[in-house]
């Protein structure tokens, strides 16, 4: 399965942005360094993620992009249809003329609905790594030894 790089970008920033306290604003620098996503590209793909509703945008000196709603509710498929992703876009072949019915074709059809089934399902927080015995979770952020509240490490999933 192809999922558009923009997609994954998009997806590294929103788990990234979970793992924290609700209500915390990012800087489009910072999520780029914590993704590995290029700013530029990330900044548009934030942007097309705040038209759709899934972000919000404060802008100014304390500004920054922070979730417009609670992990739970943000669906992976919505994600990538903010992001007219291939996968959740594709109806047709290149030509625009529907397969033709064949083995193949149906054998496709099925895979592509199943998935689509499947991210339907899924939401960011399914994407989080569970929290451990004694770790911070989403709803309760990480803590300095100084007792200030710190983001949580991003991990290569």
């Amino acid at each position: 399965m192809i999922v558009s790089k923009s997609s994954l970008w998009a997806l590294k920033a929103l788990t990234h942005m979970a793992r924290s306290q609700s209500g915390t604003l990012f800087l489009t620098n910072d999520l780029a360094a914590a993704t590995g996503a290029p700013r530029y590209g990330l900044a548009k793909v934030l942007r097309r993620l705040a038209f759709a509703g899934i972000l919000i945008t404060q802008r100014g000196i304390a500004g920054g992009v922070l979730l417009a709603q609670p992990p739970e509710s943000i669906g992976v498929l919505a994600v990538l249809a903010a992001l007219h992703d291939p996968l959740v876009m594709a109806d047709s072949d290149a030509s625009g003329a529907e397969p033709a019915p064949s083995a193949l074709g149906q054998l496709l059809a099925s895979l592509r609905a199943e998935a689509l089934d499947r991210l339907q399902a899924a939401t960011v927080a399914d994407l989080l790594p569970p929290a451990l015995p004694g770790h911070a979770s989403p709803s309760q952020p990480a803590r300095t030894s100084s007792g200030n509240p710190t983001l949580l490490q991003e991990t290569d999933q």
